[in-house]
């Protein structure tokens, strides 16, 4: 069922079957099916911009395959499906904290490519400097080539840092709870479109400054997300995050 909404694009209902179908997983002690499933929870969440709960279940399943010698492998992939999250919603602190939190979960992240590259747009972000940040991306790209969801979110947090926001001091304050910083001011819901950008509301406010108004709305996937170990190359991806229009 979560598979056929998922197709019917219907983002709400697929994440609610996936949710449900990972803990009957997990229930079972069919571990590898019930990550499998929280993936595609992750995934669908931060399609709607619900980072906070991409970036918890990104870092739930990246310590659950530490555990694992043959799922280890796939870690530093997930942790930067939470550190790109993590680019969409913070400010530069608490995207530097997050980084550091992951490093803290395996310290084999901090000498990969995936960790140098969350580094590098951090920084690009920080000063917003889109030309540093897409030189990144396209140097990145070159090595691992980015399947169509992190492009997504490349370009969310492109937009970002063409804006200049993250050093704005206005971050998610439940994003950054996902990543272990500050206690949450709200609980969103998947594709709660009142909670993220109601009228008047400071994330209304932020998405006409990042120049979101033309973004597909909340609930809708933009992008598939694959896991990294089975992930195809988007082809011009770096292409795509260099034509994207500046703000």
């Amino acid at each position: 069922m979560a598979e056929i909404f998922e197709e019917a694009g219907d983002t709400g209902e697929a994440i609610a079957f996936y949710t449900q179908a990972a803990d009957l997983y997990a229930g079972e002690e069919v571990t590898s099916t019930a990550n499998n499933c929280k993936l595609k929870v992750a995934a669908l969440s931060a399609s709607a911009e619900d980072y906070a709960t991409a970036i918890q279940l990104f870092t739930e399943v990246a310590r659950a395959s530490l555990e694992n010698n043959l799922l280890k492998y796939s870690v530093k992939g997930y942790l930067l499906c939470a550190g790109l999250c993590t680019l969409c919603c913070a400010d530069a602190v608490g995207i530097a904290n997050a980084t550091d939190k992951a490093v803290e979960l395996d310290a084999t992240f901090e000498d990969t490519r995936e960790h140098k590259l969350l580094v590098d747009l951090a920084g690009a972000m920080e000063t917003g400097d889109v030309d540093a940040f897409t030189a990144t991306v396209q140097e990145f790209d070159s090595m691992s080539r980015l399947d169509a969801w992190k492009t997504a979110l490349l370009l969310r947090a492109k937009k970002r840092c063409a804006a200049n926001e993250v050093g704005d001091g206005e971050d998610d304050l439940t994003c950054a709870h996902a990543a272990g910083l500050r206690p949450p001011a709200l609980t969103p819901r998947a594709g709660d479109r009142a909670w993220a950008w109601g009228e008047g509301g400071a994330g209304c406010n932020r998405q006409k400054r990042a120049g979101l108004v033309g973004e597909p709305p909340l609930g809708q996937v933009v992008g598939q997300f694959v896991p990294p170990d089975k992930a195809a190359p988007l082809e011009n991806s770096s292409a795509v995050l260099h034509g994207a229009q500046r703000v």
